[in-house]
């Protein structure tokens, strides 16, 4: 069944989402991206060589969350770790720029987690990953980290999981600590740490993620409401939103409805970092008072912007508002 949600409904969220306060705990990550040129191929081996103009760094994996949240005028806290190195240096630099509070564990034996891609002619031709998976700071520590100083314990927390190990299932357990009960959380998880997640309002597994917890291939509707059904019921989560990609977004309610929201991305050119930004649109606007289906739809708008971009993008109210305002009207479809 087609269902209609009016602009007005969401322009009004809008406001809300700008005095939410958001911490994102998970993966650290500096991205580093060198842009150039290729005209020909090297003679040493079949590979193009790039003659790189320029470079930039970014704030990645639990960064670029705490960066979407900033982006959108909520407030933040990042909480993670990193190896003390120039990469930390630059992360908190980054950070001091995007206006991000700074709760981040400093390791000495571990090395900040950096990704660099190569772009040349719009495409990425490689990446290159430097990470440790063996250093990783004790749960006390995190525990520390969290509950101590200026920063904890945070109304709502978006745990942002790369699978890194950050988030160790020690960690994981002592977020089901009584400390942590009222915390709002919204989790962007990885299959290997499932059944380790405290019960979260909301979880965003995308397809992959999906098929892994569920045990099977999604292909169609009835696959998709199978493994809502059961991620749900596994995750003991409030909602699940499941992402789909070019397919766009399935939402499964703890009153029993499910709610297909179709993309609105026009041309797709970088899918990195849109599951950043899905979570941290839907956490400020659950924040800042929205339901979830409209929380999930604005988090579906951004994706949808985000994708068009090259590299981990975010979103502004002002881009968000003008995408509003282009339609009268937002379709959902009501599955059940």
């Amino acid at each position: 069944m087609r269902q209609e949600i009016s602009r007005e409904r969401l322009l009004s969220g809008l406001e809300s989402i700008q005095r939410a306060v958001v911490s994102v705990f998970g993966d650290v990550m500096l991205d580093h991206y060198q842009y150039g040129t290729v005209d020909r191929i090297s003679p040493e081996a079949p590979v193009p060589v790039v003659r790189v103009d320029r470079e930039e760094y970014r704030l990645g994996g639990a960064a670029n969350v705490a960066r979407n949240v900033r982006s959108l005028g909520g407030e933040t806290t990042l909480l993670g770790c990193c190896g003390n190195n120039s990469g930390r240096g630059r992360i908190g630099e980054l950070l001091q720029q995007e206006r991000i509070r700074d709760g981040i564990l400093t390791v000495p034996d571990m090395a900040t987690i950096q990704k660099t891609r190569v772009i040349a002619q719009g495409q990425q031709v490689v990446r290159i990953d430097k990470e440790d998976a063996e250093a990783r700071p004790e749960a006390e520590q995190v525990r520390e980290s969290l509950l101590g100083g200026e920063f904890g314990p945070p109304e709502t927390l978006i745990l942002s999981d790369y699978g890194k190990g950050t988030l160790s299932p020690a960690v994981l357990s002592m977020l089901r600590t009584s400390e942590f009960a009222s915390c709002r959380l919204i989790i962007d998880p990885k299959p290997e740490n499932f059944y380790h997640y405290p019960p979260p309002e909301l979880i965003t597994p995308n397809r992959k993620e999906a098929e892994n917890i569920w045990g099977g291939r999604i292909n169609g509707q009835e696959e998709i409401l199978a493994a809502g059904d059961v991620i749900r019921e596994r995750s003991n989560a409030v909602n699940v939103l499941i992402t789909l990609g070019e397919e766009g977004m399935v939402l499964f309610q703890d009153t029993g409805e499910v709610y297909r929201i179709s993309t609105l991305a026009r041309h797709v050119f970088d899918v990195t970092g849109a599951g950043d930004t899905v979570a941290a649109v839907a956490a400020v606007s659950l924040a800042g008072g929205m339901d979830p289906l409209h929380s999930c739809l604005l988090a579906n708008i951004s994706a949808g912007l985000v994708v068009e971009e090259i590299g981990a993008a975010t979103v502004t109210p002002q881009e968000l508002e003008h995408q509003i305002q282009s339609r009268d009207t937002f379709s959902v479809h009501k599955w059940r």
